[in-house]
């Protein structure tokens, strides 16, 4: 099952995410995702801090496509680079054994 990216813009902790327009915003910066990275940005965030497999992020954020576990890995570093470029107090974690989720700091 493929989550569904929603049109409104997505609020949390000052970081605007438009699904949509596939852009992250935070203060005065923008980035731009790609179409793979939006979709898991947005299973990502559906998960509310909780950490996701790999395996199960392959079926939520892409339906299970062809795609590979090392190429989640690699959108997830693409992912961290763009937040990091962002400065967003958020950063996406991988906790050994249970998965990757995106952290808010306090």
């Amino acid at each position: 099952m493929r989550l569904e990216s929603p049109s409104r813009v997505r609020r949390l902790a000052g970081l605007d995410y438009a699904p949509d327009a596939r852009r992250v915003r935070f203060g005065e910066r923008t980035v731009r995702l790609s179409r793979r990275e939006s979709q898991l940005v947005a299973t990502l965030i559906s998960q509310n801090g909780r950490a996701i497999g790999a395996r199960e992020l392959l079926g939520r954020a892409w339906g299970g496509n062809d795609l590979t576990e090392s190429q989640v890995r690699t959108y997830i570093a693409q992912l961290r680079k763009k937040l990091a470029g962002l400065k967003v107090p958020a950063e996406v974690i991988n906790e050994p054994g249970l998965g990757y989720s995106l952290r808010f700091d306090p």
